[in-house]
């Protein structure tokens, strides 16, 4: 029976790690393009030249937001006690105050300049039907 040692262990996860880091940049390279690849033709490029593009912005203003927002709508925020609407979270992001599950309120100290809600599509509002005894969805076994 031969024992391996841990060194030898190491150095053979290490080397594996680096013959697959060397592929994986391989892979990426631009050395396996190939030569005879279509350019974009030269009425694309001047078309592209043509679109009129704002101004850099000497001020460089900083924005700020949320793009990843979920409500009672999705099933892992109304597990997790979430109970806003869509409206109450866009409410939120102009400054409005809402309700946090556990009772006190939620404000920002200003408005957000971007906010979207990204509520989950599979089983949209669900859980909250399901939830609700005198919806119809609740009837249901499943439910």
């Amino acid at each position: 029976m031969k024992v391996e040692s841990r060194w030898t262990s190491n150095i053979k996860t290490k080397f594996t790690f680096a013959i697959c880091s060397l592929f994986i940049i391989a892979a990426c390279s631009d050395r396996n393009k190939p030569e005879n690849e279509a350019q974009p033709s030269a009425a694309i490029e001047n078309e592209f030249q043509k679109q009129s593009f704002a101004p850099p912005n000497p001020e460089r203003n900083a924005y700020f937001g949320d793009l990843h927002v979920h409500t009672t709508n999705s099933f892992d925020a109304y597990s997790f006690g979430t109970l806003n609407s869509p409206a109450d979270a866009y409410r939120y992001a102009r400054g409005e105050g809402i309700f946090h599950p556990t009772g006190y309120e939620l404000r920002l100290s200003r408005p957000l300049d971007f906010y979207a809600v990204t509520d989950h599509a599979m089983f949209l509002g669900l859980l909250k039907e399901a939830a609700d005894t005198n919806s119809e969805f609740s009837k249901y076994e499943l439910a």
